[in-house]
């Protein structure tokens, strides 16, 4: 399941956004438009990633390699629950 607003236009580097005309919380609203590009960028690679691993759930294939089709250790998904391959293809991860 895919997240519908992550295409949205983005503002000019630089330009601070202004609040809605009635936002509760404008200071609020000014601090999250202060992300970089960056944050950004690694924000929407994870929520990527989560889509992926939920996909992965849904058909089956959770726990199984995407290479080469073995099944990746418990430990392995303990410590990073979004890895898609078992440590012989890290490359691919």
């Amino acid at each position: 399941m895919m997240l519908e607003n992550r295409n949205r236009p983005q503002s000019p580097v630089g330009a601070r956004p202004r609040p809605p005309a009635r936002c509760a919380f404008p200071s609020m609203f000014l601090a999250v438009s202060e992300f970089s590009n960056e944050s950004v960028s690694a924000i929407e690679a994870t929520l990527n990633s989560i889509d992926q691993a939920l996909e992965r759930l849904r058909s089956g294939t959770y726990r199984t390699c995407q290479v080469c089709s073995t099944p990746i250790v418990d430990a392995d998904l303990v410590a990073n629950p979004l890895l898609a391959n078992c440590p012989a293809h890290p490359e691919l991860a």
